[in-house]
């Protein structure tokens, strides 16, 4: 085993949840807190991941519907917010301040877990794609979507609606 310095001590890795990141250029083990998502490489979402952060509010991960308002008021993932793909882009250029204030929640920041999601896909994917160009890098698309959560979770119309 490698000599650290005092001030950092040995760790053996006995989880493949741990992660090596550098800190001013001295290795350092953080535990990732969604080690089962695959943030850095293009792996789909799947709906039991969904689901799972849609009842766990403390999870990091930000659920954004970019259907517009009316459809996500009929149903929706719960926990998520509502930024439809028509505004996405103008949104994103937005302050904290002035976002905050027009869309009811704070604006995430370009490193923070991100999954979007509509109704099949489609406008989810072209959200992916301006978030990453606006420099959001942890933005993922639950291809699933809607179709899919509703389906496989028996929501109702209606009965998504977050707390």
């Amino acid at each position: 085993m490698p000599d650290y310095p005092p001030t950092i001590p040995a760790l053996h890795v006995t989880e493949p949840s741990l992660a090596v990141q550098s800190s001013g250029g001295m290795p350092m083990m953080v535990e990732d807190d969604n080690k089962d998502v695959p943030w850095d490489v293009e792996e789909e979402i799947t709906y039991e991941q969904v689901k799972k952060w849609s009842e766990d509010t403390e999870s990091g991960v930000i659920l954004i519907d970019v259907r517009e308002a009316p459809d996500f008021e009929i149903g929706h993932i719960p926990h998520s917010k509502n930024l439809p793909l028509s505004i996405f882009e103008q949104a994103l250029s937005k302050d904290q301040v002035d976002f905050v204030r027009t869309y009811g929640f704070p604006k995430p920041g370009s490193e923070e877990k991100i999954v979007l999601y509509c109704r099949s896909g489609r406008r989810s994917t072209i959200a992916a794609d301006l978030a990453s160009g606006a420099g959001f890098s942890r933005v993922r698309n639950y291809k699933g979507s809607w179709l899919e959560y509703e389906a496989k979770s028996g929501a109702q119309a209606g009965a998504a609606k977050s707390a």
